[in-house]
């Protein structure tokens, strides 16, 4: 009679292990371009650039 209920309770354990959450795979970042191609600043001057980061389900996006 232990030994099944030792049994029960395993498999039990193995359920529960087997369906707790998960964790999401990480998405390397495997291209960043720019919004211009080509620039021509005069000295002093400023500009905006936006990076755009691939591919859209990157798991960190950030641009430093």
């Amino acid at each position: 009679m232990k030994k099944r209920v030792i049994v029960a309770l395993a498999a039990i354990a193995a359920i529960l292990v087997a369906c707790g959450p998960k964790e999401d795979p990480i998405v390397e970042v495997t291209a960043v371009s720019l919004s211009q191609t080509t620039l021509s600043i005069a000295k002093g001057g400023t500009t905006t650039l936006t990076a755009t980061v691939g591919p859209h389900n990157a798991t960190d996006k950030t641009v430093r």
